[in-house]
């Protein structure tokens, strides 16, 4: 009797020990809230040397509301390269990607929100195609 008792216990507190310890990994990396970008390119055609530009707006979940996310750090990547422009939001979340177009053809431009610990990561993207610059003639 007193060995079913001392079984029944042990099983107990392994239980207990087993949800203790997923309940500590679950603390030790808190869900990350959802986050929301919007951005779009003001142009989609521009000629070598002339910039497009672009709105983007950066939102984090709050309960049941998108509040902006203030002070967010986006990098701007061109066809896949890292261009160096680092863009922080303003206090409601907004920022303007600028970008001079330097070779002709068509290209993506893409935002990335890495996240910040708080909010998950975002990216968006939009194309553009730039053509050569013209040349004036003289007559």
């Amino acid at each position: 009797m007193q060995a079913r008792l001392v079984k029944r216990l042990g099983a107990v507190v392994l239980a207990a020990g087993l949800f203790a310890s997923v309940a500590g990994a679950a603390s030790a990396h808190p869900r990350l809230h959802n986050s929301w970008m919007r951005f779009h390119l003001v142009s989609h055609g521009v000629t070598v040397g002339e910039t497009v530009t672009g709105p983007v707006h950066l939102a984090g979940r709050d309960h049941n509301h998108w509040v902006p996310i203030s002070g967010a750090t986006l990098s701007v990547k061109v066809d896949g390269v890292d261009t160096g422009t680092t863009l922080v939001t303003d206090g409601d979340g907004n920022a303007t990607v600028d970008y001079t177009a330097t070779s002709d053809g068509d290209h993506v431009v893409k935002v990335v929100f890495a996240s910040d610990g708080t909010y998950r990561r975002r990216v968006r993207a939009q194309g553009f195609s730039v053509s050569a610059a013209s040349e004036s003639s003289t007559g």
